[in-house]
């Protein structure tokens, strides 16, 4: 079935409206904030009048529609052709207001974008309460579209209702039905354009479920898009509700997510609330462990800086991570930042005792500082992907005890960021060496100095940065500001 224009349907609707009420000298204006929709509107009046036209001058003619006796002209306004300027509307308007000579039997139809009265003085607006294209008014001329012979006529009514409340909240004119409009009128139940994901199973619900169902769908619908639109890059951490592996299918490689159906995202989202891997604790062996968080979410609790103190001629570091779950595989284990490490298999998993999975890390260490990350990825929950971002120092080499509860460890980059209210560290237990640190000196020897102020760099840039040194060992450090992100202490282990 081929579907008519929505702009004709406008057009036709206006004018069997119209022609019971018509008078001669009347002039009506439809205010339309989108120029291409006021000039496709004011083409349907046009294409609807074909060879019908006002001879108003010698070779100037104006298309004119016949409502029950009276010559309906329809105008643009606009700053170029066809539309007119405000200044000839005026002009016809007050022409036709005049009811004489060939317009004595004449009324003018004004499409516009414009609040000059110069314009709209003394018009009739039709998109006004009670007149065809008020959003209320005009609805009920869709709702005679919607057929009561087939299970769907329940559903269009309920679409129709709700895409009312919507262009009634939103103040939109009766554009805001042309997506619906083709729904209805061709039968064709595509909700792509209605800012809803199609679903199958709507014809089963009843009245009640089905508002509550579509209310359900725009939500999700408007938040996926809002989300892509706005952090595309980050989808992974705005979208919680769906695993990595979906959001890389559907978002990154098909792109399909708004052909997808609703059913397929509540199920999604249904095994992502089934949590099967849950982080228990970590342990090191002989040695020291700092856990700190990134963030308070549920996405910045997973990603976890680790940052491992090992004891003195030590040449490995024994780590565990337990998780309460057993279904942890070798293929979702992945290591980055870190050349060597990639290449060696110093892991491995125990899932002995049934009910829990281990990961058991032999991680081999020089004695300098080994910043890379272990992650879990490839779960098709969210919920259970984890990132563990390590440092592994010698004990004793850096005194750190004033990092603690600051820091956040970026193995890519690689560098510590202490965020950090004061601007003074300490680097020593004891002693008063202050080194005060400028664009001059970034590297700082801990056997000479047991502070840092970088108050005088703070006033002069907003990059601090700066690197302990140790012997032939030396740390990276970055400083932010304490309002860059709120961080998570976890339980320290020993």
């Amino acid at each position: 079935m081929s579907v008519k224009q929505y702009e004709t349907y406008l057009a036709e609707t206006f004018i069997e409206w119209v022609s019971g009420i018509i008078q001669p000298g009347e002039r009506y204006q439809f205010k339309s904030p989108d120029p291409d929709n006021a000039l496709q509107l004011w083409q349907a009046f046009v294409d609807l009048a074909g060879d019908n036209h006002l001879e108003i001058a010698p070779e100037q003619r104006l298309a004119c529609l016949s409502c029950n006796g009276i010559q309906l002209i329809p105008v643009l306004h606009g700053a170029a052709a066809p539309a007119f300027t405000e200044n000839y509307i005026s002009h016809l308007r007050d022409e036709v207001a005049g009811r004489s000579g060939v317009f004595a039997k004449t009324a003018l139809l004004i499409i516009h974008n414009s609040m000059l009265d110069t314009l709209i003085n003394s018009t009739k607006d039709v998109a006004a309460p009670g007149a065809i294209w008020h959003p209320e008014t005009f609805s009920h001329e869709l709702e005679k579209l919607i057929t009561t012979d087939n299970n769907r006529s329940e559903l269009s009514r309920c679409l129709l209702k709700d895409q009312r409340t919507t262009v009634l909240d939103e103040g939109a004119t009766v554009f805001g039905f042309s997506s619906l409009y083709r729904l209805l009128d061709d039968g064709n139940l595509d909700f792509s354009e209605l800012s809803l994901f199609k679903d199958d199973e709507l014809l089963n619900f009843s009245q009640k479920q089905l508002h509550t169902r579509l209310n359900e769908n725009r939500k999700l619908f408007r938040q996926i898009e809002d989300s892509v639109e706005r952090y595309s890059g980050q989808l992974e951490n705005v979208l919680t509700e769906f695993s990595a592996k979906f959001i890389q299918e559907h978002f990154n490689d098909k792109d399909d997510w708004r052909e997808l159906d609703f059913a397929v995202y509540l199920n999604e989202k249904e095994q992502n609330r089934e949590q099967k891997l849950v982080l228990d604790d970590i342990t090191v062996e002989n040695g020291v462990i700092w856990q700190r968080a990134k963030s308070a979410s549920k996405a910045g609790k997973r990603d976890i800086s680790l940052l491992v103190q090992v004891p003195p001629e030590q040449s490995q570091t024994e780590l565990e991570f337990c998780f309460q779950g057993n279904d942890l595989q070798d293929n979702q284990i992945k290591i980055a930042h870190h050349r060597q490490l990639k290449k060696e298999r110093f892991w491995r998993i125990s899932r002995a005792g049934g009910k829990s999975s281990r990961i058991m890390a032999s991680v081999p260490f020089d004695g300098n500082p080994c910043f890379f990350s272990l992650e879990l990825t490839n779960r098709n929950n969210s919920a259970e992907e984890y990132k563990f971002r390590l440092l592994l120092v010698r004990q004793g080499q850096f005194w750190l005890d004033d990092i603690q509860h600051c820091f956040r460890i970026e193995p890519g980059k690689p560098q510590i960021t202490l965020q950090r209210e004061d601007n003074e560290l300490r680097i020593a237990e004891s002693g008063s060496q202050v080194c005060i640190l400028d664009e001059e000196n970034g590297d700082i020897d801990c056997q000479h100095y047991a502070l840092v102020n970088f108050e005088t760099l703070a006033n002069q840039s907003d990059l601090i940065q700066f690197k302990l040194v140790s012997g032939d060992s030396c740390l990276a450090f970055n400083i932010e500001g304490p309002g860059a992100e709120r961080r998570v202490n976890l339980t320290a282990t020993f």
